[in-house]
């Protein structure tokens, strides 16, 4: 068995398609009904912004008594069968789409630029040859063996395509940065979605206070304002202004540097900067915010509560902080005693 490097033009190949000269042997692929609209939007939008697209496999299978041979698609179908509903006017694609000029566009109704980008985009084949049906299993079992399994944030973000699922998808990408900076999340964390826990976890607490989530919760967000959700223009807002104030801190003592922390200090931020209705009952009187030095001393003094093992050689004063940042960091009890810290640690000269 060899495999060989075969590029060719979309157009080219999605004519192949069509021509049956590429064909799908559906005797071991998955079917082609999984990808809802917005996934198949944000598949073309890929293409014509000429992004990078994982190789597709194909086998090479050799034509009978002087027949032409033909190919067999081993890894892409659900890929090809988006582009070319696309490329036949099916659909048309949605608001998940970052670039607005494409919303709403049909394939015919592309820009001759977006058009010409499309059919020239540079697609990379992987080509299997003298390769027998067992070899080829072989290879698909594989690619689908060490695909690491999706996590509970990869399984909400391929389950819902709604508008809160994109809202959490751009949240991500204004944070990234600063949470990556400020040591609460590496970019290994990030690369698998880590970061959208976090930020599912702040805006429930902006919803329905703080309380003690899981995946059941999270999901049910998810599910709740997947047809709209329509405090998205007014929470974009607040957690920008947010953001700016964060990545302003740089990093973040290593003590407070944890996500469960992150969680607690995102929330105190949001509602210092701007009154959050929910989380109004936990803190009797709003106070402005403090200097970034004046911050950042007091987050120092935080970190070096945590240090201390033994709460019997904590200071009677932070007791309580140190005691929430315990095991069960989950608890709504021990999240809303953080989230008072923080606030302190935000608003008062010294906390």
């Amino acid at each position: 068995m060899r495999i060989r490097r075969w590029d060719m033009r979309m157009g080219d190949f999605l004519d192949l398609v069509e021509a049956n000269r590429i064909r799908i042997n559906r005797s071991y692929q998955r079917s082609s009904k999984v990808w809802p609209l917005n996934a198949k939007s944000y598949l073309v939008e890929t293409v014509v912004e000429e992004l990078v697209l994982p190789p597709f496999m194909v086998h090479a299978v050799r034509g009978r008594a002087g027949r032409k041979g033909h190919g067999e698609l081993v890894d892409g179908q659900q890929r090809t069968v988006a582009l070319l509903s696309f490329r036949n006017d099916e659909f048309r694609l949605s608001d998940a789409v970052d670039r607005k000029a494409l919303r709403g566009r049909t394939y015919s109704r592309l820009s001759q630029r977006d058009r010409r980008s499309f059919d020239r985009y540079a697609l990379r084949i992987d080509r299997i040859e003298s390769a027998t049906a067992h070899d080829v299993h072989e290879v698909f079992r594989r690619i689908n063996y060490y695909t690491a399994p999706l996590n509970p944030e990869e399984q909400r973000h391929a389950r819902f395509q709604g508008t809160f699922k994109w809202f959490i998808q751009e949240q991500r990408e204004v944070f990234a940065p600063a949470l990556k900076s400020s040591g609460v999340l590496t970019e290994k964390r990030i690369d698998r979605m880590g970061d959208a826990k976090p930020l599912t976890e702040i805006v429930h607490a902006m919803i329905n206070g703080i309380t003690t989530t899981n995946a059941r919760s999270l999901r049910k967000i998810y599910s709740d304002f997947d047809p709209a959700f329509h405090l998205s223009r007014d929470f974009a807002k607040r957690l920008k202004a947010a953001q700016r104030v964060f990545k302003v801190w740089g990093r973040l003592p290593k003590r407070i540097g944890r996500n469960y922390h992150g969680y607690s200090l995102l929330l105190a931020l949001l509602h210092a900067l701007q009154s959050v209705q929910s989380l109004g009952r936990l803190i009797k009187r709003r106070r402005p915010l403090q200097e970034a030095e004046a911050i950042l001393r007091n987050l120092n003094i935080l970190a070096s509560v945590l240090d201390r093992e033994d709460e019997d050689d904590v200071p009677s004063r932070y007791r309580t902080f140190h005691r929430a940042s315990q095991k069960g960091t989950n608890v709504r009890a021990r999240r809303a005693t953080r989230f008072r810290w923080y606030y302190r640690a935000l608003t008062a000269r010294r906390v």
